[in-house]
């Protein structure tokens, strides 16, 4: 599982079934290469110059003569989810023509995310602890308002902060203890009962 970590992958984000929106993400090197070949910039510019943290207008060209009205979410390695380049697709959110659509895009070049790839490989880059990868996990699993809401208190990371300071904490007080047996024949008190 999730043996290349840098490779260009692609999966549907939004929700199966219809909607009124679909959402195809690629996040790897070939991201914006990848999504240029598919993605038409109303503004005449390609893809591949768009900065990141941007939404830009155009349309999704499906073959010579079938074009759908869309938008490109463009973020830049390493300002991105996953630390790599990423591209969302936006558009209509007919299953058919999302997965016409990732077909293109997996045969120019891209793989078929895993299960939970884009949330690994943010998680191997850095960008998210083991504690926020559960609260993802828990925030797509929850089932009721009271599972939300923990799982977003996973996922925005208070219970990593609570646990590092925790974590601190004890280190400063073994510290303490460590210090107080070592001067045990001294009359200096490094750490109180209390504490």
């Amino acid at each position: 599982m999730f043996e290349y970590l840098d490779d260009t992958i692609a999966a549907v984000s939004s929700p199966a079934g219809i909607g009124l929106r679909g959402i195809i993400r690629l996040s790897g090197p070939e991201a914006f290469s990848l999504a240029g070949q598919v993605f038409i910039c109303d503004n005449g510019k390609s893809l591949l110059e768009a900065p990141g943290h941007r939404c830009i207008a155009g349309r999704i060209k499906l073959d010579t003569c079938v074009t759908l009205p869309a938008e490109a979410y463009t973020f830049r390695t390493p300002a991105s989810y996953t630390s790599q380049d990423i591209v969302e697709l936006h558009l209509i959110g007919s299953p058919p023509i999302l997965a016409m659509l990732l077909e293109k895009l997996t045969a120019g070049g891209a793989r078929l995310a895993e299960p939970g790839e884009f949330t690994a490989r943010a998680y191997f880059s850095g960008k998210l602890d083991l504690t926020r990868v559960e609260g993802v996990a828990a925030v797509i699993n929850a089932r009721n308002d009271t599972q939300l809401r923990a799982a977003e208190a996973l996922l925005h990371g208070r219970l990593s902060k609570r646990s590092i300071a925790l974590r601190d904490r004890l280190a400063d007080l073994l510290a303490l203890i460590e210090a107080q047996i070592d001067f045990a024949e001294e009359p200096i008190e490094f750490v109180s009962q209390e504490q």
